[in-house]
């Protein structure tokens, strides 16, 4: 969304200075908490990611005229999706990791219990996907045999 953002709106200039300003961030980031270990440092990239989707909707709202409430009105069911996925999963990594499975199964435990979560919280929020999930159950049911 945000190069072809900027480029409709002829704000490339602003593009240019985003994506220097979250370079720099990460550099420096990189620095400093590699110091710490190497766990704090991959957490510290999340953070240039928050700062492109704060720059990004400040400069969408200025260009379409739409108010950071209205911005972040739209979070909100996206925020619980996004809690109910993490708990399930960090709840089982913090279960494999005392049973000392095997890696790839430890892969494989941690993501269905995410992507489960993920699943529940798209039901539960009301989430717009949730309409499109059950459409399509509905429509693979009328064409997958065992699903009936």
């Amino acid at each position: 969304m945000n190069t072809e953002f900027y480029i409709a709106t002829d704000m490339l200039d602003r593009l240019l200075r985003q994506q220097t300003v979250i370079l720099v961030f990460k550099i420096v980031a990189i620095f400093a908490f590699a110091l710490v270990s190497l766990q704090a440092m991959i957490l510290s990239l999340t953070l240039p990611t928050l700062a492109v989707y704060i720059l990004a909707h400040r400069n969408l709202g200025r260009a379409l005229g739409f108010t950071k409430r209205e911005a972040l009105g739209g979070l909100g069911r996206s925020a619980l999706v996004t809690a109910l996925c993490l708990v399930p999963g960090g709840l089982m990594l913090r279960e494999v990791q005392a049973l000392d499975l095997p890696a790839l199964l430890q892969i494989g435990l941690i993501g269905t219990a995410g992507g489960l979560g993920w699943l529940l919280g798209v039901f539960l929020s009301g989430h717009p996907l949730a309409g499109e999930l059950k459409s399509a159950g509905r429509l693979a049911s009328k064409h997958v045999p065992a699903l009936r």
